[in-house]
């Protein structure tokens, strides 16, 4: 058998391919949450702005994250 597909068929695989696929929605809510927040903290300082900025960031990371646990365990079960 080929590496590729080794490699494609395994549950890793499978899980990291519907990450990215369920990232994308995932991610377009975490900009409109921003958008958001950014437009009724426009006026403040720049740090909050950056605050909110890096907290969804980080939001889109662990999400992104915990999506691939969930999809992992439900492919290599």
């Amino acid at each position: 058998m080929h590496l590729f597909a080794i490699i494609t068929s395994s549950a890793l695989a499978q899980a990291f391919g519907w990450t990215l696929f369920h990232s994308l929605w995932q991610g377009f809510i975490w900009v409109l949450a921003l958008s958001l927040i950014l437009r009724y903290v426009s006026r403040q300082k720049a740090q909050l702005r950056y605050l909110a900025s890096l907290l969804c960031l980080f939001g889109l990371f662990a999400e992104s994250f915990s999506t691939y646990l969930y999809e992992y365990r439900l492919k290599s079960t």
